[in-house]
């Protein structure tokens, strides 16, 4: 989903993606990331979050997941325990926070030209799911997020 803002004549966009883990290939298997947003062209990524609405589980002791881009795995949030991240918690540190939480400078305004991910480590994260939001405008004539 992308809505079109406009805000003081700039093409201002959101994209929503919800992930539901279920510990296979690109849905919390290690070894494969999880596409959240593919990148087309540049675009300025004002902000990302995530938030959990379902507690998030692990096959085995030690899964973690972090949140970047495709070179940059750990770029907005470094790799965090998947069994620390619950429901009605925002996930934008690795500490995530019921309620409110303020976005960390590392979520705000980066220049991004390639897809944006999760990343799976040390064991599956095989249950949860995990609604990333992103507010963007395109820098290039071909810059989106889907």
């Amino acid at each position: 989903m992308v809505k079109m803002l406009s805000l003081g004549g700039t093409d201002v966009r959101h994209a929503r993606k919800t992930i539901t883990f279920d510990g296979t290939a690109g849905l919390g298997a290690v070894g494969t990331a999880v596409a959240i947003f593919t990148t087309t062209g540049k675009i300025l990524l004002h902000y990302i979050t995530a938030y959990c609405t379902t507690d998030l589980g692990q096959a085995l002791a030690t899964a973690q997941i972090s949140l970047g881009t495709a070179t940059q795995v750990t770029r907005f949030v470094a790799a965090t325990n998947s069994t620390a991240i619950q429901e009605n918690e925002w996930w934008v540190t690795g500490t995530p926070t019921v309620g409110s939480i303020d976005l960390p400078d590392i979520c705000q305004n980066v220049f991004v030209s390639e897809n944006v991910v999760i990343n799976p480590t040390a064991q599956n994260t095989n249950a949860g799911v995990l609604v990333i939001d992103a507010i963007y405008e395109p820098i290039s004539d071909d810059g989106s997020l889907s």
